[in-house]
């Protein structure tokens, strides 16, 4: 019989046995699970450092001490220094890094890794790393402070991500900004920055006079149109070389305008009176260098020049301010052919105070629609009205203002454009009102275009939808265009002219004869009418060339197979005359000046009130329109 006692021990044995069995089985299992976890960690520690030492970002950290405890690679390289702790103080000591400027050193309180490391977040810092004996990097950073599962700090880290071809593009593209492309000199806004950045070196502190001067070349205009633009563009760059050949190293040379260029001086003298006469003598200087021929291939050509210039010390206004002074001054000395060289001064400055006081109110008419349209009747022979020319008016505060005075404001200021299309949509809506009028249904309207509208790349889809949404007969619109605007952008020009003549729209050349154009050019325009110049209708009957170079534009009108229009007729004897040489529509104040629609005949009769030049009072030329 077995003992109880045995059979007790052994169980509790055995039990023991299975138990130690299985803790041993599950002890191998937790070793297991411990040696695979820890593979996995190791696995993920080195591709986490693999990772991290093979990012294109600069990666530093620091532990919860403020300690620098971590560069990766591209940091490393970056900063030019070895990976090594380092204690807060020490950071900038052995780490050059500067704001974005690359100049200004940066403060501790403005790296970006102890900012994180102080609570405050830093998203796209820029910075410049320089270290010495390497390349210098503009890098944008984020940092962020590293917490712990209960949300406690035990370091930081920043990343960079270096933005150093990123930024040398967009300064490239800033550079460009200021650059005129055809002579590679300052444009209007690199000389005006130029402007500013003097006037603020010289505020609070005494230094001395400066002087910006513009200088225009007389009649290069005319010169391109009748040589080509090629030689024009020969021209422009041999005066900017002999300006360079003139003006001191530290002056600023700029090509302004089409045939304008501007110089600006500083620290000329700090007695106003000697700076004026340094001016002048620099000025004198430079019409006589210009002045001297100049051999283009067969052309031997003496350039004149108009020079406005101003006198500003650190007290002044900014870049457009002086801009606008010296721009007053040329164009006083433009209108004078005895004064080429004129000084801005007091007088001047009320006529600019003048000038933007109605360049403000030109402004507000327009956003009111308070630019009124006037018509002008083109008559037969008989004084039966064909159709009618849209003048611009405007009279602020009920006080009439001369278009040719708020006309150059807008073109100055760029209002023109809003003008043309504010008298393109009311020439349209009277052409609708007069559809439904069977003495005027047959009227056509002319509208003057702006050199600025037609240089407008979307210049004919503009014009074409403004006249097709308003419903106007297109066939009744003509557009005038000035022969000379036409010559700055040919091609341009000629496809505009296509698309508005494809859709309907008349155009007619304004002012012809007075912008040397070709006649191959006019061949190409495909226009449907000749405008003659006031100019010419003037010496109509003089027996003279007069009448020879009138006698021609009609003949080749005819030839071919435009409408001519002769304006600026003021009296019977011009009207005979002209009518002998073929004309046969005629405009100007022997019929009537512009008026209102409603106050627009159909016919006018040469012996009625109003019609005889003796009976018009002070007759002028009538001035520009939009």
């Amino acid at each position: 019989m077995i003992d109880a006692e045995f059979i007790f021990k052994g169980g509790m044995t055995l039990v023991l046995v299975s138990v130690v069995l299985v803790a041993a089985i599950y002890a191998l299992g937790f070793l297991r699970a411990t040696f695979r976890h820890k593979r996995q960690l190791d696995k993920q520690a080195r591709f986490n450092n693999i990772l991290l030492h093979n990012m294109a970002a600069g990666v530093v950290a620091c532990d919860n001490n403020g300690e620098l405890c971590l560069f990766n690679d591209v940091a490393v390289d970056w900063h030019g220094a070895d990976a090594t702790r380092l204690p807060q103080a020490d950071w900038s000591k052995h780490y050059d890094l500067f704001e974005a400027d690359g100049t200004t050193p940066l403060t501790p309180d403005r790296i970006p890794l102890l900012r994180a490391f102080r609570g405050q977040p830093v998203r796209g810092q820029l910075i410049t790393i320089a270290p010495k004996h390497k390349l210098r990097r503009l890098v944008s950073t984020n940092a962020d402070a590293i917490l712990d599962s209960n949300g406690q700090r035990i370091g930081a880290v920043a990343v960079m991500h270096d933005m150093s071809s990123e930024w040398a593009t967009r300064q490239e593209l800033e550079q460009r900004a200021y650059i005129d492309e055809q002579t590679g000199l300052l444009n209007r806004a690199g000389l005006t920055r130029e402007i500013e950045k003097l006037v603020a070196s010289g505020a609070g502190w005494e230094w001395s006079w400066a002087v910006l001067f513009l200088i225009d070349i007389s009649g290069f205009r005319r010169l391109n149109q009748a040589l080509g633009y090629d030689i024009g563009d020969t021209i422009l760059a041999a005066v900017g070389n002999r300006l360079r050949g003139l003006l001191p190293p530290e002056a600023s040379l700029a090509r302004i305008g089409a045939d304008e260029f501007g110089v600006l001086l500083g620290q000329v003298s700090t007695n106003e009176g000697a700076a004026r006469a340094k001016l002048l003598a620099l000025a004198e200087s430079v019409q006589r260098t210009i002045g001297e021929p100049l051999d283009i291939g067969p052309n031997n050509l003496r350039l004149k020049l108009s020079i406005g210039a101003s006198l500003f010390s650190p007290s002044s206004m900014g870049g457009d301010e002086l801009l606008a002074q010296s721009g007053l001054a040329l164009g006083q000395a433009k209108a004078s052919e005895a004064t080429p060289i004129v000084i801005y001064d007091s007088a001047m400055r009320d006529l600019l105070i003048e000038r933007r006081a109605l360049s403000a109110a030109l402004e507000a008419a327009l956003d009111n629609d308070e630019i009124e349209v006037v018509y002008q009747p083109q008559c037969n022979r008989a004084g039966r009205v064909v159709g009618v020319e849209a003048l611009s008016r405007w009279a602020p505060d009920g006080v009439p203002c001369s278009p040719v005075q708020f006309i150059s404001i807008a073109e100055d200021s760029g209002e023109i454009i809003r003008i043309g299309q504010s008298v393109l949509r009311k020439a349209c809506a009277q052409l609708v009102a007069w559809a439904s009028d069977p003495s005027r249904a047959g009227l056509s309207i002319s509208v003057n275009v702006s050199a600025q509208e037609l240089e407008a790349e979307d210049f004919a889809l503009r014009t074409i939808e403004i006249v097709q949404q308003s419903g106007a007969p297109v066939d009744r619109l003509h557009l005038e265009i000035t022969e000379s605007l036409l010559l700055k952008n040919t091609e341009h020009s000629i496809k505009a002219i296509r698309q508005l003549r494809q859709n309907g729209l008349r155009v007619v050349l304004d002012d012809f004869g007075t912008g040397y154009s070709s006649l191959a050019y006019l061949a190409q325009l495909r226009v449907d009418a000749l405008k003659i110049d006031r100019g010419f209708t003037a010496r109509a009957g003089d027996g003279g060339r007069g009448d020879i170079l009138l006698q021609s534009i009609v003949s080749l009108a005819k030839q071919l197979d435009l409408q001519i229009v002769a304006e600026g007729i003021e009296s019977i004897e011009q009207l005979g005359h002209l009518e002998q040489m073929g004309c046969t529509l005629f405009q100007g104040f022997l019929f009537t000046p512009g008026v209102p629609a409603d106050d627009i005949k159909t016919q006018y009769s040469l012996s009625q009130p109003g019609c005889s030049p003796t009976n018009v009072a002070d007759p002028v030329p009538e001035p520009l329109s939009s």
